[in-house]
């Protein structure tokens, strides 16, 4: 959020950026829709069209979000571990 209000407002200035899920972590972006609705197959092959045919890498240019690149889409990846306890 800070690197869209940086680019359409001109009055923020980004020190520093920092993972969610830590230094060595890398959380992946998500799109959520409610489970068994049959839209998730759809939402999977636009994704993966947008990153092959280079709109996502476009997206992740214009806004600064290299850090966030993901190289395909993928349905229910494994999540971040979860902390022992």
């Amino acid at each position: 959020m800070a690197v869209y209000h940086l680019a359409t407002s001109g009055d923020t200035k980004i020190a520093a950026a920092f993972s969610g899920a830590g230094e060595a972590l890398q959380a992946e972006i998500a799109v959520a829709t409610n489970k068994d609705n049959g839209l998730i197959a759809a939402v999977h092959a636009a994704l993966q069209h947008a990153i092959d045919n280079g709109t996502y890498q476009r997206v992740i240019d214009r806004w600064g979000l290299h850090s966030e690149v993901v190289s395909q889409s993928r349905i229910n990846p494994p999540g971040l571990p979860k902390p022992e306890g």
